[in-house]
């Protein structure tokens, strides 16, 4: 949600959502993390930040472990929040990711390497901004130094970006998938 260019706010870090108190410069899109994790007083805030949004024609996106009918919170924000549009999001498996990064890739114009996803997918963080992050790296180091993209230019771009995890992970591995869901609500 950090990536969304509104002013983002995490509930577990500030349960009573104290600085959107004030209906004074309310910024035009907002985004709540983690609503389930709100104080009693932080979902008024969040109440009447619904509202003041909704008359100036803002945008507020949340997000929550669970859709907002089953959210444990005051009963006008649960169905405020739930007349919203809501979504379920699901990690994207393996494939899936080797497929949006050869997407990315291709976009990019850049010709990988067989093998270099899967040793990408193996070797780095297995979250997508990270991984997306290391495939620009990669093609900003294969122009920089006038080199075609090979496996050792990959190992080279890992090192280099801090991602220690391709010391440690033997390449037969494969960490197990993040069952975590997350429901992203949406108004506006």
């Amino acid at each position: 949600m950090r990536a969304c260019a509104a002013d983002y706010h995490d509930a577990v870090a500030t349960p009573d959502l104290a600085n959107l108190a004030s209906s004074d410069d309310t910024p035009r899109r907002v985004a709540v993390d983690n609503v389930e994790a709100l104080s009693s007083a932080g979902q008024i805030v969040l109440f009447n930040l619904f509202n003041r949004l909704r008359m100036a024609g803002g945008c507020l996106l949340t997000s929550a472990s669970e859709p907002p009918q089953r959210l444990s919170l005051r009963e006008d924000l649960r169905t405020r929040l739930g007349s919203g549009l809501v979504y379920r999001l699901i990690p994207l498996s393996d494939e899936e990711k080797r497929t949006a990064l050869e997407a990315q890739a291709t976009a990019r114009a850049l010709s990988l390497p067989p093998g270099a996803l899967d040793y990408l997918l193996v070797r780095a963080r297995r979250d997508m901004r990270h991984l997306m992050a290391i495939l620009m790296a990669l093609d900003r180091y294969s122009l920089e130094h006038k080199r075609l993209i090979t496996l050792p230019l990959l190992r080279e771009v890992l090192r280099d970006s801090g991602d220690r995890r391709q010391e440690t992970v033997p390449l037969a591995a494969s960490p197990p998938e993040n069952p975590d869901t997350r429901h992203l609500i949406s108004d506006t």
